[in-house]
């Protein structure tokens, strides 16, 4: 990864059906807007700077829902408008319900590289009451279906702590996944967002969210689970069969490189200013060059995320050298009191030569330890 090369993240705010737990910026019955939307991200595209892209995500929302020939679209303006390294990793988030072979090889023909498939479960009671429209089923056919197409790169999302999950139903749900032709997992713990359903039914009692302790054991062992079955554990909440298949894109973010925005509610993060876009869909189609929450992020808060994201990434961690080379400061002498305390007192935090690293002990209340470096 070239970290002064950019990346972009485009935000397709479009679902076939809202799944009962998100709060993300995502809308059902609006499809018949995509192609208004899509005239803006491209107008959007075309107003920024060109430069010379390392990594493209395509998420949601649900991207799939939407004609594949918008995402072709898209991708054509980004490639002719910036340059875009050659074999960049380019990735795209489907519902496995929304997707086909022939979708699939028009996405590869458009560059695609890499797929995320939200399969949440493989426990069909689990996914009815998250609100999610496939099954089980439908994640192998498109699973199956991504390599057809000659994409090899397939990442799926795993959920825990959802309704009616069990250790046994987990247990089931991690076995099946690291049985199929995968190359990466991404780990989601639900969270009861405000106006949500799932809200809705913890108020009237329909579900009772998992203890922080309940929470914390299946935390604990998916990341065992999948370790001991050859996975490599290299951010908080991402596994990779291998190096090879760790995600660019975000690595792009947990390094602190900078990043284009394009589509409604998506932020960027370019020369040193953190924006986001305008929200609604309506809105974005009006104006997709509005930028809100807009901040310059001074060497102070440069230094702190730092520490807070490079945290995340269990492998590497916060290199000592890295740090003075970037700042020009020597980190003890920034954090010095607060290094010393997770290093000598808590425990929270390993030294090994260069690395500051989490330790096991601390993934699970890991934001306890990164919060401390804000």
């Amino acid at each position: 990864m070239k970290n002064d090369l950019k990346s972009i993240y485009v935000h397709v705010p479009f679902c076939v059906k809202k799944c009962r737990y998100c709060a993300f910026n995502s809308y059902e019955n609006k499809l018949c807007l995509a192609n208004d939307y899509f005239d803006a991200a491209m107008r959007q595209t075309d107003a920024l700077k060109r430069e010379k892209i390392e990594t493209i995500y395509i998420g949601g929302g649900t991207p799939s829902a939407v004609n594949e020939k918008y995402i072709l679209q898209i991708l054509e303006k980004i490639r002719t408008h910036f340059d875009v390294e050659e074999n960049a990793e380019t990735t795209i988030e489907v519902n496995p319900k929304t997707v086909s072979e022939e979708k699939f090889k028009k996405y590869a023909e458009g560059g695609i590289n890499r797929v995320s498939i939200g399969a949440q479960s493989f426990n069909e009671k689990e996914l009815l009451a998250i609100g999610r429209i496939h099954n089980s089923k439908d994640v192998e056919n498109a699973l199956d279906a991504a390599h057809k197409s000659g994409i090899d790169n397939v990442s799926i999302d795993i959920m825990y702590a959802i309704p009616n999950q069990t250790e046994k139903s987990l247990d089931e749900t991690l076995k099946k996944a690291v049985s199929l032709d995968i190359s990466h997992i991404s780990l989601y713990g639900l969270t009861v967002e405000d106006e949500t359903p799932l809200a809705d039914d913890v108020k009237n009692g329909r579900f009772t969210p998992f203890s922080d302790e309940k929470y914390a054991d299946m935390y604990e062992r998916i990341c065992d689970f999948l370790e001991g079955n050859g996975f490599l554990h290299y951010e908080i909440s991402n596994f990779a069969r291998s190096e090879k298949y760790v995600s660019r894109h975000n690595l792009k973010y947990w390094h602190g490189g900078e990043y284009y925005g394009i589509g409604a509610g998506a932020s960027g993060y370019s020369d040193g200013e953190r924006y986001t876009n305008n929200v609604k869909i309506e809105d974005y189609i009006k104006n997709p060059f509005a930028k809100f929450d807009a901040e310059i992020i001074d060497e102070n808060g440069k230094m702190s995320e730092y520490m807070f994201l490079n945290l995340r990434l269990l492998q590497s961690g916060i290199n000592v050298s890295e740090f003075k080379k970037k700042f020009g400061r020597d980190i003890f002498s920034v954090f010095g009191e607060k290094l010393k305390f997770h290093l000598e007192n808590t425990k929270m935090l390993e030294r090994h030569g260069d690395k500051i690293v989490l330790a096991k002990k601390a993934y699970y209340v890991c934001n306890a330890v990164m919060c401390d470096f804000l």
